[in-house]
């Protein structure tokens, strides 16, 4: 699966090229930091990924119990990887520049996977559990993203601005 995923990014590296067209002359330019900045975001989904995969996996097949860890993991883990995983699939099929999400739309897909699954599903659709942990960790989950783009991922590239 390593293999897979260094593959991937080699082969979208053609994304990163800036095109610049200036009196008819075509350049190409690659800043060191936006490829800093996506070898990150790439590594931060990657790990996230992994995380709540081998999760599932030792879980739901392996059938290990590891009590708050089953209980709680998945919702910490929710809104970092959602996020992270929309902005790299924006990237590698549309072709949008990696970003930081706003605050508001942090707060807004949060909201929007509390809404759904800690009180939808579980009263309309008897699907699930609503529990006010589960919603502290979705919470603690988008300030993760926050401190993770704002000291991590997005660092060098603010500083350069």
């Amino acid at each position: 699966f390593f293999f897979w995923a260094s593959g991937m990014l080699s082969v979208n590296l053609s994304i990163i090229f800036k095109l610049y067209i200036y009196k008819g002359i075509i350049n190409f330019e690659i800043t060191k930091n936006y490829m800093k900045t996506l070898h990150k975001y790439t590594i931060t989904t990657f790990i996230l990924g992994i995380g709540f995969l081998l999760h599932q996996f030792n879980q739901k097949i392996q059938g290990y119990i590891l009590g708050l860890i089953d209980s709680y993991f998945d919702a910490l883990l929710c809104i970092p990887f959602v996020l992270y995983l929309i902005g790299l699939s924006e990237y590698l099929i549309f072709h949008k520049p990696l970003k930081s999400y706003s605050l508001q739309t942090v707060i807004g897909t949060t909201l929007f996977f509390i809404v759904v699954f800690e009180w939808l599903a579980p009263v309309y659709l008897q699907i699930g559990i609503s529990d006010y942990i589960d919603i502290l960790l979705y919470l603690i989950g988008a300030v993760l993203y926050l401190y993770i783009n704002h000291y991590f991922i997005f660092k060098d590239a603010k500083q350069n601005n």
